[in-house]
């Protein structure tokens, strides 16, 4: 479990089934992340779980969630909550306008 590792610095959970519920635990768990890839989990991903990673990862510098449901909101949430973004993968993104 991600309780397991609160030193850890990256994760990936790309193509794993991985759900809001799972992201919300990352979040809650390890605050040391500083990249994510959670692409290609489809609509299982949402902007509940990347506030939640916003909310308690904020060291975060790179995140992959293409192909899932974030919106622009989860966007901005992310971009607010991890100052030090830098790189943001949101390929096949429907939910994200030119805007966000």
């Amino acid at each position: 479990s991600a309780q397991a590792f609160p030193n850890l610095t990256r994760l990936s959970l790309e193509n794993c089934r991985v759900t809001d519920r799972g992201l919300c635990a990352v979040g809650a768990s390890c605050a040391a992340l500083c990249e994510l890839n959670a692409a290609w989990n489809g609509a299982n991903i949402s902007d509940l779980g990347v506030c939640a990673v916003a909310a308690g990862c904020p060291r975060l510098t790179l995140v992959d969630v293409s192909g899932s449901s974030v919106s622009d909101r989860g966007l901005s949430i992310l971009a607010a909550g991890c100052p030090g973004l830098r790189r943001i993968g949101l390929r096949q993104c429907e939910r994200v306008s030119e805007a966000g």
